[in-house]
């Protein structure tokens, strides 16, 4: 059988009790390398020049001594199975070696237990050796992943299942609105009893699913609202992970998008896409009856014509305060589009509808006198079955408004070429005090 190479120092004066360990080894199966060394100096040169896989030490030696030889392999930093072999080591000695660092003592007069106090060191270094990697490579790991955590604006959390922090990482310019108390130890449902419960049914589906889950919630801080977004994955059974992103501006971009999706820019009113989606909404018999009222703002085309756009779009403006100033709150007011508008009034009958009609026309009456008046053409109608058709019901308001413009047409184009003449001769006469 062929024999294993074993690179073996000793820390040993006898060069005959040296020949007996040698034997025993060879014994055991082993082809050892050796050196013997009895100074400090010698060891600390063998130590320099070779790699060693074991160190065979006597407990007492003139000048030098097996604990000073276990410091000296200690200090240079080296994990190697350290066994005492000594004719003289007592109890006492034994474990204060032991307390030491060294791994096993032998009496030289009984060798018996040498090759299997080596094997069983060897192996042990081996496993020691495997663990310090693993922490080396664990710690590399953390590191990067601080590093990570450091460049990117999320937070990182370890929790156990019942919600307890065990784990912090956080980018240093991350906008996460940590609280200022001690995170680590506390569960989240002590930090915000809300999002406490939001994080602890996340955990409930992430053990459950074994995968991804996602939620969003909202911290009130310093008056403002701010959003979050979490993301959690198992970790191990009684943790998970979960990464924390602020998507406040995300939040905010798509509140603005939907906004513009729905409002009228110019006058800041719904516009008829949601007049479309609240149609379809109060298509239930409970919302009965539902009236209509459109309006088509008198004389638009003429003001652009004659005075301006930007005063035709205050003439829309103000048009569009007028609607929101003299209908109810649950009244939903859109821009139709162009110079019309149209108002849906759910749970309204037509005495109502015509009260509120009535109110518009005397707000605009009010304007007669201001630098653009308002007057609008009304139609209206209402809707008091279920059955009725709404494409039925808007048109009849639709045409009943064309029909108001038509009669009154002459009086408001007329309305419109006095408010020129008034501007005309206001600048002329401005223009004479000038000069």
């Amino acid at each position: 059988m062929m024999k294993r190479l074993l690179r073996v120092l000793m820390v040993e004066d006898s060069e005959y009790d040296a020949r007996l360990l040698l034997y025993e080894l060879e014994q055991g199966g082993y082809d050892p390398l050796h050196e013997r060394v009895e100074t400090y100096e010698a060891m600390a040169g063998a130590l320099e020049n070779q790699e060693w896989d074991l160190i065979i030490s006597d407990y007492v030696i003139p000048h030098f001594s097996g604990l000073e030889a276990l410091k000296l392999m200690k200090d240079r930093g080296l994990d190697l199975p350290f066994i005492i072999v000594s004719g003289k080591v007592g109890e006492d000695e034994a474990v204060t070696a032991m307390k030491a660092g060294a791994h096993d003592y032998l009496l030289k007069d009984n060798l018996t237990r040498l090759n299997l106090a080596i094997e069983r060191e060897l192996r042990e270094v081996v496993v020691r050796r495997e663990r310090k990697q693993a922490e080396e490579a664990l710690y590399q790991k953390a590191a990067e992943l601080q590093a990570v955590f450091r460049a990117i604006p999320d937070l990182y959390f370890r929790l156990k299942t019942d919600g307890t922090f065990q784990e912090l990482l956080a980018g240093d310019s991350a906008d996460l609105y940590l609280p200022t108390v001690d995170l680590l130890g506390k569960r989240v449902q002590d930090v915000s009893q809300r999002v406490g419960q939001q994080f602890q049914q996340a955990i409930g589906r992430v053990l459950r699913t074994k995968s991804l889950v996602m939620i969003e919630y909202s911290l009130k801080i310093n008056g403002e609202r701010k959003f979050f977004e979490a993301r959690f994955l198992p970790l191990l059974e009684d943790q998970v992970v979960a990464v924390i992103r602020n998507i406040t501006e995300r939040k905010q971009l798509e509140e603005h998008l939907k906004y513009l999706c729905f409002h009228d820019i110019l006058t800041g009113i719904y516009n008829r896409s949601f007049f479309e989606e609240e149609r379809k909404r109060l298509n239930t018999k409970r919302q009965l009856p539902l009236s209509i009222i459109m309006g088509d703002v008198n004389g638009l085309k003429l003001v652009n014509d004659t005075l301006g756009h930007q005063a035709g779009d205050e003439l829309l403006i103000h048009a569009a305060k007028i609607l929101k100033e003299n209908c109810r709150k649950e009244d939903i007011i859109c821009r139709w589009g162009g110079d019309e508008f149209a108002v849906l009034l759910p749970q309204t009958d037509k005495d109502t509808v015509a009260r509120i009609c009535n109110q518009l026309r005397e707000a605009c009456k009010k304007t007669e006198k201001e630098s653009v008046p308002v007057s609008f053409a009304w139609g209206v109608a209402t809707r008091d079955h279920i059955t009725q058709d709404f494409d039925l019901v808007l048109r009849d308001a639709e045409g009943l408004m064309y029909q108001d413009k038509l009669l009154n047409s002459r009086n408001a184009r007329l309305s419109t070429l006095s408010l020129f003449q008034r501007s005309l001769t206001e600048e002329s006469a401005e223009t004479l005090e000038n000069d």
